[in-house]
């Protein structure tokens, strides 16, 4: 009697996409620097862009979105109000729009990486926009973001 061991592997060698560098947040937006966390592709809602998100638990968050009139947008969560707001339905942002900006360099390229029709993305972001009330400054790199 022959016997077969199969062996399943659970693996995903996809690595969890990440937002490096240093963005400074001020105002509104809360008091906080990003240096590192995670990112995903604006594909999963339906843009062209991709968002950062800071360490679990501080509510910071980047999003750059591709406006086909505007061009580059940043929405700016409010950090303190993520982490008090969230059961409300959500967080409240700022949007930077390009006139509201002295520097918004965005660049998204695609990955050969696509996982369940999502595509993985690579980006730069670099950052220095202000307005009444809030203040963001910085550059961050965007690696793997599905």
């Amino acid at each position: 009697m022959r016997y077969a061991l199969l062996l399943l592997c659970a693996c995903n060698p996809f690595k969890e996409g990440a937002v490096n560098g240093h963005v400074d947040g001020k105002g509104d937006v809360g008091t906080w620097t990003l240096e590192s966390g995670t990112c995903y592709s604006g594909q999963r809602e339906q843009y062209f862009g991709v968002i950062g998100y800071g360490p679990d638990g501080t509510g910071v968050a980047i999003k750059v979105v591709k406006d086909g009139v505007r061009g580059w947008t940043a929405i700016v969560n409010h950090a303190d109000s993520c982490k008090t707001e969230v059961e409300k339905g959500g967080c409240r942002a700022t949007i930077f729009a390009p006139n509201d900006c002295t520097t918004l360099d965005v660049d998204v390229k695609d990955t050969n990486t696509t996982v369940n029709d999502i595509r993985a993305v690579d980006a730069t972001l670099r950052i220095d926009c202000s307005d009444d009330k809030s203040t963001v400054k910085g550059t961050l790199t965007f690696d793997r973001c599905h």
